[in-house]
């Protein structure tokens, strides 16, 4: 396992008013790609949709069983919802284990490509029950929707 080498930095892809609490509502791999959708409180009525048309990998975890994580980065505050991950200790096994690799953004293929790529490759969305982490080179498109 690789050492946890990760620096976490606020993303901030979207407006919102406040921190609300989110909770994960669901997670669709398929053919159009990944779409992760995340709710609030019942009060607030909100909706987010996360869509990455290509991804190299995505996790789920529940938040119980990221303790130790938690006391490393304690200097987050975890009421936001979405990070980025810098010098990414996950991007680095995938390397350690993929020969090509051609997704990183050390490699020749995303340096010819770059202009059309994300400079973030670790995208992390933190709910009140859940972490999903994503490792993509595209930026993915986000919607706030108003649940009637």
């Amino acid at each position: 396992m690789e050492p946890d080498t990760d620096i976490i930095t606020y993303w901030h892809p979207i407006k919102m008013d406040e921190n609300y609490l989110m909770y994960l509502e669901s997670v669709v791999d398929d053919k159009n790609g990944l779409e992760i959708t995340i709710s609030s409180e019942k009060k607030y009525n909100l909706k987010i949709v996360i869509n990455f048309e290509w991804y190299v990998a995505y996790r789920v975890t529940q938040e119980n069983s990221m303790g130790k994580y938690w006391l490393k980065h304690k200097e987050i505050q975890w009421r936001n919802i979405f990070f980025i991950i810098k010098n990414s200790s996950w991007i680095a096994f995938i390397c350690s284990v993929d020969e090509n690799c051609e997704w990183s953004q050390s490699s020749e293929w995303f340096q010819a490509n770059k202009e059309n790529l994300a400079e973030e490759l670790h995208y992390a969305i933190y709910t009140y029950d859940f972490f999903i982490e994503i490792i993509s080179p595209t930026v993915p498109t986000i919607s706030l929707h108003k649940i009637e």
